[in-house]
């Protein structure tokens, strides 16, 4: 079954910025690059991250000063983060999970990436093509009579085919249809 990479629907036009930067100045580079994030690097190394939500609920509703507050002092960490390499659907998961909408991308300890609730989603016509192609439903014929199959996990084995058909067992695949017909 294909499988939809972080890589795919990542940004890779990160935003960064230094903990010591003034959050007046984070501000301003999300304002410029028209993002809702900047990933914290110090010595190359990425350490937190700065939301617009860090910069309301943890700088305006407290009515800090974004002139002398640092980055340090109001970035989420640690920095929650996912590889390339994995698939959005457990990127989904993380965020989900962590209750948060942005996550850095690493590869080897190394900033490639930011993925964003709204990067998957303006990815989602073509995941949901895909989506929709995994489930096609298929028509078979099946001891001389016509039968609609369907692709997915087998009840039984719970092994993928592209060819279940509907019993009262379940969805199963042919090959466990033929071992209950033994």
């Amino acid at each position: 079954m294909p499988v939809v990479r972080v890589s795919e629907v990542m940004e890779t036009d990160v935003a960064t910025a230094s903990p010591r930067s003034i959050v007046a100045e984070v501000a301003r580079i999300m304002a410029e690059k028209r993002v809702g994030t900047v990933i914290v690097v110090d010595r190359n190394r990425p350490v937190g991250i700065v939301t617009e939500r860090d910069l309301v609920t943890r700088v305006m509703a407290r009515g800090r000063d974004p002139i002398s507050t640092y980055v340090e002092e109001i970035m989420s960490r640690p920095l929650i983060w996912v590889r390339p390499t994995e698939s959005v659907v457990d990127a989904i998961k993380v965020m989900n999970s962590k209750q948060i909408r942005h996550l850095a991308v690493l590869e080897g300890g190394k900033l490639v990436g930011v993925v964003t609730d709204r990067g998957i989603l303006l990815n989602t016509p073509q995941l949901l093509e895909l989506a929709e192609e995994l489930l096609r439903v298929y028509t078979t014929e099946r001891e001389g009579v016509m039968v609609e199959t369907v692709s997915g996990y087998c009840d039984s084995c719970r092994n993928w085919s592209d060819r279940l058909v509907e019993t009262e067992e379940g969805y199963l695949c042919e090959k466990c249809m033929a071992e209950r017909a033994e």
